[in-house]
């Protein structure tokens, strides 16, 4: 586990010698970094595909937001314009970090597993909300993201439809495995994204969750997912951390 650890830092260091998206004259830009407001903005789209939970109530692996260009890009039904590491250098900019990531060996190892220790049974990090602003005729739009599904459980034996209360966190999983599935927000504990639901333990369970198209902007409209956390470190601008310099130490506001 201390050499996974070492490799994070050494890749989320690197991460920041990424550069963000570049806003093109007369579009949106992809990616933009808001220090005023202490928030990443990204330029998306509505999606609905047959995939699970876009029509019908279901779970899997993938997120419901994420990054165009990677493996699962059929399950987002918001499709972002960015790249998985630009988004992640963008929320490392803020001050956002993680605290307990995991690999692909620690998924094996613990998935299931109702373990004691915190920073061995879920992953951790710095919290974060998510909103969805688009635009309409009466002005600018914003809800929360996780407004836009509906979860299902089963309360004494009967299955109850609820609002889905998910709790966000940065962990940066998906860049220390390289999983390029373009994965930002998983709706579960999975290390394949770089924020992640830490309500259970690892990839237990998955919640069940369906799409909420009465609430949900049409397919096809373009949106803003805004990423705002509560970060634990002072922002940072581009260079201020060098991959030479020293990583800082877990719990440090440095």
């Amino acid at each position: 586990m201390r050499d996974v650890k070492a490799k994070f830092v050494s890749l989320a260091i690197v991460a920041l010698a990424i550069p963000l998206a570049a806003c093109v004259p007369g579009q949106r830009s992809a990616l933009v970094v808001d220090h005023a407001k202490q928030e990443v903005r990204l330029s998306g789209v509505v999606q609905k595909t047959d995939a699970p939970r876009m029509n019908d109530f279901g779970s899997h692996f993938s997120a419901l937001l994420g990054c165009k260009g990677g493996k699962v890009d059929e399950y987002f039904v918001f499709l972002l314009d960015a790249w998985t590491p630009e988004v992640y250098k963008g929320l490392l900019e803020l001050g956002a970090r993680p605290r307990a990531t995991f690999g692909s060996g620690g998924t094996v190892q613990h998935a299931g597993q109702s373990l004691n220790l915190v920073d061995q049974g879920y992953m951790q990090g710095d919290p974060l909300l998510i909103y969805i602003e688009w635009d309409t005729l009466n002005g600018t739009m914003r809800r929360a993201y996780e407004d836009f599904f509906i979860e299902k459980i089963v309360v004494d034996g009967k299955e109850v439809e609820k609002p889905w209360t998910p709790h966000f966190i940065l962990h940066g999983s998906g860049i220390l495995n390289d999983t390029r599935t373009g994965c930002v927000a998983c709706t579960h504990d999975c290390p394949g994204g770089i924020v992640a639901n830490n309500q259970f333990p690892l990839k237990t369970p998955i919640p069940v969750l369906k799409a909420n198209w009465d609430l949900l902007p049409a397919p096809g409209t373009r949106v803003t997912v805004v990423l705002r956390p509560v970060p634990s470190a002072p922002p940072r601008t581009e260079g201020e951390l060098s991959p030479t310099s020293p990583p800082p130490k877990s719990g440090s506001t440095q």
